[in-house]
């Protein structure tokens, strides 16, 4: 009975945490797994829902495995970011977008939380613990016709709190389409299909969500705007966010959106997040900032290492030199 009180309400503090760090949504005790929808790559933070249309990195696939497609070189990323209440995020995604079966990726994501304080039934303190949430995912990404991609993403989740343990399999699925009389692509995503999980006698839905975004990239500049709405089905939230980012010198990026997230009761709160990027050669990396009002500041990083060449720079040294008369 000590065991059963110390974990579940550690596991209220552990979902107050991750209320804290996501998009405003009501966390009630039936809807678990939220770590599922805090963004865990550096230039979704910014962007939001928005990048549901763009999804052209190795993080698609935890937003729109369908932009695995969209790669042209085989790609890794690392993120990482320091969270409240002795808080980390971290996660790790490798793609191949060339294969016989379409672009492929795998993926993990970590959330840990530790030195929470454990008590009794009557409030108590019996010592502390950690808990943490841990997702393997594996992603596939095909054509569907020369402009139009799809994709699907299996993922195993696993969430321990002190000695509760609890398990779901759980799919994602994607769209995106390109214009090809506009430089427009439109995406489509819907996250965190499967049965409930328990944690002991307890049973928790998946945060099921669903997402549609527009991505405009400019000709004459290398500047791209995109508009996302995303649902949450099971938790009756409702964001949506308008972003631009923008490359200078193909070196470095600047990104900035304006969000706004209504809850299930109805309370909106709306953000400014901002973001940079940096890329020399294979190497990329992308920071975002996106300020909590009173509970501080929560920084978000993504490293990126692309393998082989630039497509143009191949092209052009692979072609014959013209021979001198």
């Amino acid at each position: 009975m000590k065991t059963n009180c110390q974990s579940w309400s550690g596991r209220a503090a552990f979902l107050a945490i991750l209320w804290l760090t996501s998009a405003p949504a009501a966390l009630a005790s039936v809807v678990g797994a939220s770590t599922l929808n805090i963004a865990h790559d550096a230039r979704y933070e910014v962007l939001g829902a928005g990048f549901v249309a763009i999804a052209d990195n190795a993080g698609a696939m935890d937003v729109n495995p369908a932009g695995l497609s969209r790669l042209e070189r085989p790609e890794a990323s690392a993120f990482y970011s320091s969270y409240l209440l002795n808080s980390r995020l971290m996660s790790l995604n490798f793609a191949y977008p060339k294969t016989p079966l379409g672009a492929i990726g795998v993926g993990y994501l970590g959330f840990t939380v530790n030195n929470m304080d454990g008590r009794d039934a009557l409030g108590n303190q019996t010592g502390g613990f950690s808990a943490q949430e841990r997702v393997f995912n594996l992603s596939l990404s095909r054509p569907l016709a020369d402009s139009t991609f799809i994709g699907l993403s299996a993922k195993l989740f696993q969430s321990q709190l002190a000695d509760v343990k609890a398990m779901a399999a759980i799919v994602d699925a994607g769209a995106l389409h390109r214009f090809e009389s506009a430089p427009l692509t439109l995406g489509l995503s819907v996250r965190n299909m499967g049965p409930s999980m328990k944690y002991q006698s307890q049973a928790e839905q998946l945060p099921l969500t669903a997402a549609v975004a527009a991505a405009y990239a400019f000709s004459q500049v290398p500047t791209s705007i995109a508009i996302g709405l995303s649902r949450g089905i099971v938790e009756r939230t409702t964001d949506a966010s308008a972003g631009v980012e923008t490359t200078m010198g193909g070196i470095i990026t600047l990104r900035g959106a304006y969000k706004m997230a209504k809850g299930s009761v109805g309370a909106v709160r709306s953000s400014v997040v901002g973001g940079f990027g940096l890329r020399l050669s294979n190497y990329q990396l992308d920071a975002s900032i996106n300020p909590m009002s009173a509970l501080g500041t929560v920084t978000k990083f993504t490293f990126t290492l692309r393998f082989g060449r630039e497509p143009e720079l191949t092209a052009l040294r692979s072609r014959p030199k013209a021979k001198r008369n």
